[in-house]
């Protein structure tokens, strides 16, 4: 399959803003009165050259889908609903199965990119399994950030550095084959069961992202964010 598929991960309870959210998930996010957060994000994804969407849903699946059926690029976008909680690993190695994809673009359902991902859309290298989008934050203490030797990614630090922190983006493109000891409907993270044993094995590359990157997740910065989109406007 050749398609450049992306799969969004947007089946999270998203806690921290529920208090604002409430009823709806939070990809479902308004941005602006007439605009949630993941008709933003699949709209740039698919003017980035992405040609295919699929959904990993499942709190308030229904939602989601409801609102997929109303687009006019509902085409483009295939739902695939978790009948548990599965990590974000287990969702992607979940969705991949159903949809029947061997290699594709991974993307958080609460990160925006504001940077070209044209790097992360070239096909992987016979050698490749794994390539992480990075970024460059002036701030990166919320993120931790990856530590790098040559083209590879070798580890991982946790939280606290306070300037020019390269950060994990939340942006992947993985073959089926890190997941090769792995079941379908197993519950796993790929941020810490599977890059670190990648890393470990100088296996995990990464494409440095020119630009910026918002994680809606906590009400301040999902706050700015549509502040930002509204000046844009």
């Amino acid at each position: 399959m050749n398609d450049q598929a992306c799969i969004i991960l947007a089946g999270g309870l998203g806690t921290r803003l529920q208090p604002i959210l409430q009823d709806r998930p939070k990809c479902l996010a308004p941005i602006y009165e007439d605009k949630t957060f993941l008709e933003i994000q699949i709209e740039r994804l698919l003017n980035s050259g992405v040609n295919k969407i699929v959904l990993s849903l499942g709190y308030q699946a229904e939602k989601v889908q409801d609102l997929v059926s109303r687009l006019l690029y509902r085409d483009a976008i295939d739902c695939v609903v978790e009948k548990s909680l599965l990590g974000t690993g287990g969702a992607i190695l979940n969705s991949m199965h159903h949809i029947g994809l061997k290699e594709a673009l991974i993307i958080n359902g609460d990160t925006f990119i504001d940077a070209s991902i044209e790097d992360m859309l070239i096909f992987l290298d016979p050698q490749e399994r794994c390539r992480i989008g990075i970024i460059e934050m002036p701030k990166g203490d919320r993120f931790g950030r990856v530590v790098l030797e040559g083209e590879r990614i070798i580890g991982f630090e946790g939280s606290g550095k306070s300037s020019n922190t390269k950060i994990n983006a939340g942006l992947y493109r993985v073959n089926l084959e890190i997941f090769k000891d792995l079941k379908v409907g197993q519950r796993f993270s790929i941020e810490y069961d599977i890059f670190p044993e990648l890393a470990a094995l100088k296996n995990l590359t990464y494409s440095l992202l020119k630009g910026s990157l918002v994680d809606i997740g906590i009400p301040k910065d999902y706050f700015a964010f549509c502040e930002k989109m509204a000046n844009l406007k």
